[in-house]
C-alpha cells in the first residue's frame, strides 16, 4: 500500500512540475524573457556569443505595438543587425530574429521558467519535511522509532535540497548543449 501511495505522490508531483511547461509553451509569435539567455549566433562565417538581457521582447519577425501582448512595444530591429564585429553582443533592446533562433531563445526561456518553479516547489517541500521531522523528534517521548523517522525526514529533506540545487543547474546544462 505504501508503494502505491508513493508512486501516486511522485506522479502527482511530476504532473504539477510539468504544468508550467505546458502553460508557458503555448505557440506564440513573441516571448518575454524573464531571465538573461546566452546563445551562440552564426553571422556569415563568424560566430558570436549573444546574451539576450532579461525583461526584453524577442519576436518572430517585425511586430507592431501590442502585437505581442497588451502594452508590448513595436519591434522593428533585427537582433543580428545589432551585432558589429569584432566581439560579442549583449542585446539590450527588443528585437526580432530568424525563426530557428527565435524558437531556441524562447525554448531556453521556458526551460528557465519551469526550473525556477521546480526549485521553489522543492524548497517549499524541503521546509515542510524538516518541520515534520523536527516535530517527530520533539514528540517522540523516548520512542526510538519516532526519533529515527524524524531523522529520516530531515535526511530526505536535505537530499531534496541537493536535488533542488541541481534543478537550478539544468537550464545552464541545456543551454550549453543547444549552443
Amino acid at each position: 500500500m505504501k508503494r502505491i501511495v508513493c508512486v501516486f505522490v511522485v506522479l502527482n508531483l511530476l504532473i504539477i512540475s510539468l504544468s508550467p511547461l505546458i502553460a508557458f509553451a503555448q505557440v506564440k509569435e513573441c516571448c518575454y524573457l524573464k531571465s538573461a539567455i546566452k546563445y551562440k549566433l552564426t553571422k556569415g562565417s563568424a560566430e558570436y556569443d549573444v546574451t539576450y538581457d532579461k525583461e526584453k521582447w524577442i519576436a518572430n519577425g517585425p511586430k507592431s505595438v501590442d502585437a505581442c501582448a497588451k502594452g508590448s512595444p513595436a519591434i522593428n530591429t533585427k537582433c543580428s543587425d545589432l551585432i558589429t564585429p569584432p566581439g560579442d553582443l549583449e542585446v539590450e533592446k527588443n528585437c526580432y530574429t530568424e525563426e530557428n533562433e527565435w524558437a531556441t531563445v524562447c525554448l531556453l526561456n521556458v526551460i528557465n521558467r519551469v526550473f525556477d518553479w521546480v526549485f521553489v516547489f522543492i524548497i517549499a517541500l524541503v521546509g515542510v519535511m524538516i518541520v515534520a521531522g523536527a516535530f517527530n523528534i520533539i514528540t517522540a517521548g523516548g520512542e526510538p522509532g519516532k526519533v529515527t523517522t524524524g531523522r529520516n525526514f530531515i535526511l530526505y529533506a536535505l537530499i531534496g535540497m541537493v536535488i533542488a540545487l541541481f534543478a537550478r543547474a539544468i537550464p545552464a546544462i541545456v543551454s550549453a548543449l543547444i549552443r
